[in-house]
């Protein structure tokens, strides 16, 4: 099966936000947990999702 004709595969992990979020994501946690203040498991799962996103 080929390629779509003028199709560009879009790519979420060279975008900024998916850098940071890759980079920073468990240090973030595991501060938040250290103050006394965890971030909520929706958040985090926002999280892991995002990375997820658009991998192959």
């Amino acid at each position: 099966m080929g390629a779509v004709p003028g199709y560009k595969r879009h790519q979420p992990e060279q975008a900024l936000l998916y850098l940071i979020t890759e980079r920073y994501q468990l240090a973030l946690i595991a501060l938040m947990e250290r103050q006394g203040n965890p971030l909520p498991g929706y958040v985090q799962k926002e999280f892991e999702d995002d990375l997820k996103c658009g991998r192959l």
